[in-house]
């Protein structure tokens, strides 16, 4: 009996919704868990399934259980998929050029425009107030807005010149990494400037319009 994989996490995370896209990009069959990472369980007195913690050591989302397997890690689960079911579409490019800009665009996304995107605007701006009932310290998230998100736009503006994907010329890893970003952005309320930002507004208008992307918005909670 084919058992479907089994992906732990909230799609109103990013992480998880870069998971959520990959996995329905390449036509898997899976189930979404929805759960919270362990630190908020903890601040709300919530259960913390065992089975959870069994796949996520750190307690993050996204989590995978596949096949015996427990995957952490949204760069790590998908790197798995790619293994775990070759026959399936790729979303990282064969010219090993395009797959070294595809990998730098995954890092960049996760590591770096993420730290103001997800841990400066998005979880100041939503989750404290829609979650933990806290208060927005609106000075971080301003600052934020008008000093460090401006250039880390206009790289990605930049980034697309003459180019219909970010790396290589397919729809790839790094243009799921990126865009999961831009709901975030769309939860707070911000919208994209398109007459400073014309090629990335376009960009990411067409990326959010693919199905994959659509689905995982319509099921945010």
């Amino acid at each position: 009996m084919n058992i479907k994989p089994i992906l732990w996490g909230a799609l109103v995370s990013p992480y998880v919704r870069k998971v959520y896209v990959a996995m329905t990009e390449k036509s898997i069959d899976f189930q979404i868990n929805e759960i919270l990472p362990i630190a908020l369980l903890n601040a709300l007195n919530l259960e913390i399934p065992k089975s959870f913690k069994d796949c996520s050591p750190l307690g993050r989302i996204p989590a995978l259980e596949d096949n015996g397997n427990t995957v952490a890690d949204s760069a790590v689960i998908i790197a798995y998929l790619e293994k775990r079911y070759p026959e399936l579409k790729s979303l990282y490019p064969a010219n090993p050029g395009d797959y070294a800009t595809a990998l730098w665009f995954e890092n960049y996304a996760d590591h770096v425009f993420s730290q103001v995107v997800y841990q400066r605007i998005f979880l100041e701006a939503f989750v404290k107030p829609k979650v933990l009932k806290m208060e927005i310290d609106l000075e971080k998230v301003n600052k934020a807005l008008n000093e460090e998100l401006p250039p880390m736009l206009q790289f990605l503006e930049n980034s697309l010149e003459e180019k219909t994907w970010l790396a290589g010329n397919d729809f790839s890893i790094a243009d799921i990494s990126i865009a999961t970003h831009f709901v975030s952005l769309k939860l707070v309320g911000y919208s994209l400037d398109e007459t400073e930002y014309p090629r990335l507004c376009a960009y990411i208008e067409k990326v959010l319009a693919r199905k994959s992307f659509q689905q995982a918005i319509a099921n945010i909670n």
